[in-house]
């Protein structure tokens, strides 16, 4: 079942996208504050939770069907529409930002392949502007991919629509 496969290795590459911050209160000088208020100031780089969200449209490298695929992301779900309309997956990801490459969790929470609803499969995943390249494993496969081109695993490029 090479396309359930190849779906849910897929979400697990994407289903990963959770972050979170901590901020430490410090109390600053009237002339700190000062100084720092006519700073130039630059613009902190966007989490990866945030620059994932929308709709992304690509090819699975090697797949087995020719055509695009889809994947839709708004908050922490996702949603994955394969070339072959009957592979489609539904779930939660969170992300793994510190990691190299850094890693998406997913959860399949539906999808046509019953054995895989439930299961997390790992991914590792790179955001280069408006492009998303993500490999990932079988759902309930323990193993995060241990590259881009990891033989076992399914690989996508997707763009920014």
């Amino acid at each position: 079942m090479k396309n359930a496969k190849s779906l849910g290795l897929f979400l697990c590459a994407v289903l990963g996208l959770s972050t979170g911050c901590s901020t430490t209160k410090t109390t600053e000088s009237p002339t700190h504050a000062a100084a720092a208020a006519s700073a130039p100031r630059t613009a902190a780089p966007e989490p990866d939770s945030a620059a994932l969200q929308g709709t992304w449209k690509g090819k699975e490298l090697g797949g087995q069907v020719e055509g695009d695929v889809f994947l839709i992301i708004s908050g922490q779900g996702l949603e994955y529409r394969g070339a072959d309309p009957g592979e489609w997956y539904k779930g939660t990801f969170t992300l793994h930002e510190d990691t190299n490459p850094k890693q998406l969790i997913g959860e399949v929470r539906d999808c046509p392949a019953p054995k895989y609803i439930g299961k997390q499969c790992l991914a590792i995943y790179r955001i280069d502007g408006d492009k998303l390249t993500i490999t990932g494993n079988e759902p309930g496969n323990p193993e995060v991919p241990p590259a881009f081109d990891a033989a076992d695993s399914r690989q996508f490029v997707l763009l920014r629509q």
